[in-house]
Parts: structure tokens; C-alpha cells; sequence
């Protein structure tokens, strides 16, 4: 359980279930003896499809809420019980991916169950006394699965610190973010903040983007390019354009070892910028650096696999000449200094980088600017 997240439920049967769909697959003998009665048939719920946008819609959500399938099960079909488990399962995955893992209860009294909404078409078995707010779908309100997403992810967002004048930008930018993370010891606590403040970065492009797919972002993690081989770029994630994935990236990254100052800070930044799948065109290229140590010269490996020199303003030269925005969180070093002239980026320099990000910086704060930034110069280059 997320416990950043409010608590969303969703009703089975006309929701995410197109109960009709499994009717029409009956005989009309079976309908005839079961009149009245249709959802007693032995294994109907087996035979029924998903609701038109039902699949689509909980991906959306669960990117912004804590979800559960909260259905009832006639009590007299028993079949029924196993089958609404078995229809989530095929249609979200029986794994530790689905959305819906081991997060489905079957009762007739939903007015017992704690939550903050609950989508369902009718105020029976305890709907209509739930504790939070019903979202009744097929109602004047909510007709569909698009009014019902629009409505929600509003609430979502109004809760993770935008002005309401962020929410309704009309945004068509598009950008590639690549997070490039120092991960020796002194960084955990760091990349813990970072992690745990995904969503309301991810809420920031989601609200200017309009939900659409124009963002991606992925991870880069880099220790001591000096150490062995497998150390120099640890971790080198693929885009992603969810939270859910940005936060398996982020929790992948071991912050262990360091201590010998410095690391290598500009082969990671060289990588970042010839190793990434950049999208071509109006695309706004974005990286993001957090490091809390000075940096070594660049490694004689990375010279030879890209054929550069190893001077930091050469480094500072590619990043102009591909239109790269960098935000640079970093200890303050004649290098680092040298990336303020760097058009259009951020740089911020900290004497002891440790210490601010542990006690001074507000990680929730930082993710948001970074993300309005970006999606706000995204829509000026489109």
C-alpha cells in the first residue's frame, strides 16, 4: 500500500465488466430458466468481457491512486466467487505487476470498507453509505470512463501542490529526461528523495501534458569509472513514461561504495548524452544530475569508445551543440563552476552538497519546478 496515494475502488459488474457480454453468450433456453435471475447462471461472470475504456482507465489511475476491485457476488452463484478473481486475473495480470495483485474484495456490505473513492453503478450492498466519495457510474456526471479519469486525476493533482492555473495548460511539447544519479554511499539518502517524490514530478508532466505519451524519462546510475568494469555505468535503465516504472529504476540503484573522492561526473554526464535513445525533432532533451562529490577527468575508456577529448568544455560543447538542458545538483569545484555558462540549464552548486540534500532541501519542491520547467520549455520549442 502506497500510503502517498488516496484509496480508489473499483465496482466489477457494469464498470470494469460488461455484464452484457456474457449474456449474449447464453442460450436463450438459459436465459429463459434464469429470467430475473441472469447473474445466478453457473460461470457467467467466466464468459463476460471488459467494459469499453475499463482496462485503459485503471492503468491511468493507479499511476495516481492506491486501486482495489471492491465487487459483490450473487449468493446463491458460487462459481461467481472465483470467477470475478480469475476475470481480474486475466485481464491485469495474476503477477506482482497487476495493478489489482491480491487487491480484490468480494462482499455485500461495501459501506465496512475504508477508502477515499469508490467508482460503482449502483448504491446497493452498501455503496450508497461507503465512507468516502461514490463515483456513480452511467450517472449525468460521470457517463464515462473519460469523465470519470478527468474528474479523478483533478482530485489527484490538486492534492500534490499545483496552482490551479497549472492544471488546464494545453500542452503538445514533447520531452526525453534522463535521471543521472551518483550512487556511492553518502547519495542513499538522496535517491531515497528522490524516489519518493516520483509522483509529483510525474503529476506536474502528466497535468501540462494532457495524459498523452510526450514524456519519457529514464535513470542512469554511475559510481568510479577508475574501479572495474561493471562499476562504471551501473545502472541504464530504458524510457519509461510511467511512475509506477520510474520508481522500479529508482529503487534499483545500490548507493554503495565512494569515499575515495571524487567520481567520474562528466563520463557519466558523455554517456547520458551519446547513449540515450534521444527522440529527434521538437524534442526537449533533458538531464537531471545529482552528486554530492567533485569529479574525476574523463576516463580513457569513454575517449576511446566516443573519440573526445577529455576537457570539460568540450563535454560543455556537446551539451550546447544537441540542445541538452541540464539540471545540475553538485558540489561546488572549478568543473562544476565551469557549467553555468551552459545555455538555459540549472546549476546549483552546494560547499556541502551532503548536508543540503540530508537537511535543507525539499526534495517534493525541487521534483515539481523541475518538472514545470521542462514540460513548460517542452510546449515553447513545439
Amino acid at each position: 500500500m502506497d500510503s502517498t496515494k488516496k484509496i480508489l475502488y473499483f465496482d466489477m459488474d457494469d464498470v470494469l465488466v460488461d455484464f452484457s457480454s456474457g449474456v449474449a453468450c447464453l442460450s436463450e433456453e438459459t436465459k429463459k430458466e434464469y429470467e430475473d435471475r441472469l447473474d445466478e447462471v453457473p460461470s457467467i461472470f467466466s464468459l463476460m468481457k471488459p467494459l469499453d475504456g475499463a482496462i485503459e482507465a485503471v492503468k491511468l489511475l493507479s499511476q495516481h491512486y492506491d486501486v482495489y476491485v471492491l465487487s459483490t457476488a450473487p449468493w446463491k452463484n458460487i462459481s461467481a466467487w472465483s470467477d470475478k478473481a480469475a476475470w481480474v486475473q486475466k485481464y491485469f495480470g495474476d503477477d506482482k505487476e497487476s495493478p489489482f495483485y491480491k487487491r480484490l474484495a468480494v462482499t455485500h456490505n461495501k459501506n465496512l470498507i475504508k477508502g477515499d473513492f469508490l467508482i460503482d453503478d449502483r448504491i446497493k450492498n452498501g455503496a450508497g453509505e461507503f465512507e468516502g466519495e461514490l463515483i456513480l457510474f452511467g450517472s449525468e456526471k460521470f457517463p464515462s470512463w473519460k469523465s470519470v479519469t478527468d474528474y479523478l486525476i483533478a482530485k489527484a493533482i490538486g492534492t500534490s501542490g499545483l496552482k490551479d492555473e497549472d492544471k488546464n495548460i494545453e500542452a503538445k511539447g514533447v520531452a526525453d529526461i534522463v535521471f543521472c544519479l551518483d550512487c556511492t554511499c553518502s547519495m542513499e539518502d538522496c535517491i531515497k528523495q528522490i524516489l519518493h517524490n516520483v509522483q509529483p514530478f510525474v503529476n506536474v508532466l502528466n497535468a501540462r501534458f494532457k495524459m498523452t505519451t510526450d514524456w519519457r524519462v529514464r535513470v542512469m546510475g554511475y559510481r568510479d569509472f577508475n574501479l572495474t568494469d561493471h562499476e562504471k555505468i551501473i545502472n541504464d535503465f530504458p524510457f519509461v513514461n510511467d511512475a509506477n516504472s520510474l520508481r522500479k529504476q529508482l529503487a534499483q540503484l545500490e548507493a554503495v561504495g565512494g569515499g575515495d573522492n571524487p567520481e567520474s561526473t562528466m563520463d557519466a554526464l558523455w554517456y547520458a548524452l551519446k547513449e540515450t535513445d534521444w527522440r529527434t525533432g521538437n524534442c526537449h532533451k533533458v538531464i537531471v544530475l545529482f552528486t554530492d562529490d567533485e569529479t574525476l577527468p574523463v576516463h580513457k575508456d569513454t575517449i576511446a569508445k566516443f573519440g573526445i577529448a577529455g576537457a570539460p568544455e568540450y563535454l560543455l560543447q556537446q551539451l550546447a551543440e544537441n540542445k541538452i538542458k541540464l539540471f545540475m545538483f553538485a558540489k561546488n569545484s572549478k568543473i562544476y563552476d565551469k557549467f553555468e555558462s551552459l545555455p538555459n540549464s540549472y546549476i546549483k552548486l552546494y560547499y556541502d552538497p551532503q548536508t543540503e540534500f540530508d537537511e535543507n532541501v525539499n526534495f517534493k519542491e525541487l521534483m515539481t519546478e523541475i518538472a514545470k520547467t521542462v514540460s513548460s520549455e517542452a510546449n515553447e520549442i513545439n
